[in-house]
């Protein structure tokens, strides 16, 4: 089974990196990629070294309760195109591991039993099984190192 693997939404984007403010209300913070495997959220491409980047508190959510975590993620500067794929984003195998968690369509909360670190060639495997489980909405991709946002992934 193929899955869609959803970047940040591009109006969100857009909205970043035309100043707007993070999920704790700060301006996200520019810099220049020293090259070192930095993901775009929207593009979900590394950062090349030498770019302009923003550095920002993010949340993937659209309500708030006691599962809607916000971490840090980076994002181009410079206008990018979202990812669009049903398959594994390519820069996605440079790393070892990711986390993964499944939210349920009912409670909007993680489902208990999905969260795991898995091998990056694993995810889709690993994604497969946790939509078994019908009640499962969407999985997110988290860094295993920080445990911040990386992608969306849904039923296709």
């Amino acid at each position: 089974m193929k899955h869609k693997f959803l970047p940040m939404p591009t109006e969100q984007y857009l909205e970043f990196i035309n100043g707007g403010l993070d999920a704790h209300g700060n301006k996200p913070t520019l810099a220049i990629s020293d090259g070192g495997g930095m993901p775009c959220r929207h593009c979900l491409d590394d950062i090349a070294k030498g770019d302009e980047f923003l550095a920002l508190a993010y949340s993937p959510f659209t309500t708030k309760h006691a599962y809607t975590e916000v971490g840090p993620i980076f994002l181009h500067a410079k206008t990018c195109k979202a990812y669009d794929a049903d398959t594994l984003p390519p820069s996605f195998l440079t790393r070892e591991h990711y986390m993964i968690r499944g939210y349920s369509k009912a409670t909007k909360a993680i489902m208990y039993g999905t969260g795991q670190r898995v091998a990056s060639a694993d995810i889709g495997a690993k994604v497969e099984k946790i939509f078994a489980n019908e009640d499962c909405e969407y999985v997110h991709v988290r860094s295993a190192t920080y445990t911040c946002f990386a992608c969306r992934i849904e039923r296709n």
